[in-house]
């Protein structure tokens, strides 16, 4: 096995990962259909839709906004290359955005003040994108915010009440 694979800022960066979520979004829908509790119902549609139209608005940025990764994939040269670089581009963060969209959905459902404290794991995913030299800052700013600004508009819109 590859030691980059065993790289704790890489399995961390693994928790915003966009087919982690997809996998998570169908296993929700699936409890989604047989579950009676309308709040938690409602939990789960704000958290589906917000994790795939920020999906969404992720690649179709990614695609007209060409800003290339600070670091260089290793499928177009074997030195000095970044192991974890995709050749995809930068411009917002994928991980961040949808990290912080699916905590934030959480949030917004529960409603509840102690829940803040574990938004230092969508914290910490945007940080690990940063360190392990993937995004430039304003990368992960911006996907944080699309990740925080979708469900609470949203929200604002009835989707998840």
């Amino acid at each position: 096995m590859n030691d980059a694979y065993l790289n704790p800022w890489y399995i961390i960066t693994l928790a915003g990962e966009w087919l982690v979520w997809i996998f998570i979004c169908a296993f929700l829908i699936i409890v989604y259909f047989r579950i009676k509790n309308v709040r938690a119902k409602s939990a789960i549609l704000l958290l589906v839709t917000s994790v795939l139209i920020t999906s969404l608005i992720v690649f179709l940025m990614k695609f007209f906004i060409p800003i290339s990764r600070p670091c260089t994939p290793c499928i177009y040269t074997n030195t000095n290359c970044n192991p974890y670089c995709s050749p995809e581009n930068s411009f917002p963060s994928g991980h961040t955005a949808i990290i912080f969209a699916a905590f934030t959905s959480i949030y917004i459902s529960i409603r509840k003040k102690k829940f803040l404290i574990f938004f230092v794991i969508p914290f910490i995913v945007a940080a690990s994108r940063y360190v392990l030299g993937l995004h430039y800052w304003f990368d992960i700013v911006f996907g944080s915010f699309i990740g925080i600004a979708i469900p609470a508009i949203l929200w604002k819109h009835g989707i998840g009440r």
